[in-house]
């Protein structure tokens, strides 16, 4: 099962606006762990993470994919399932 890394802050506007999106995919059983860079900044800096809402998509400890920014709900269930 894929797991899913989802970097976040509460000051970032867009993190907040994209957060319901990821919020509903965890739901629906995607296996999505919400991650906010100010508490975890040694997992942000590990990954690499220069901007965000980031998304890092794992297979085991594999990274397959990533992608930064808002996008749709759709967007988003095709690339992490």
């Amino acid at each position: 099962m894929k797991k899913v890394l989802f970097f976040t802050a509460s000051w970032c506007g867009g993190c907040q606006m994209f957060k319901p999106v990821m919020q509903e995919l965890a739901v629906e059983g995607h296996n999505i762990q919400f991650i906010d860079v100010d508490n975890n900044s040694q997992l942000a800096s590990e990954f690499t993470i220069r901007s965000i809402p980031a998304v890092v998509v794992l297979q085991g400890d594999n990274e397959i994919t990533r992608f930064s920014g808002v996008k749709s709900k759709a967007e988003v269930s095709k690339i992490i399932s």
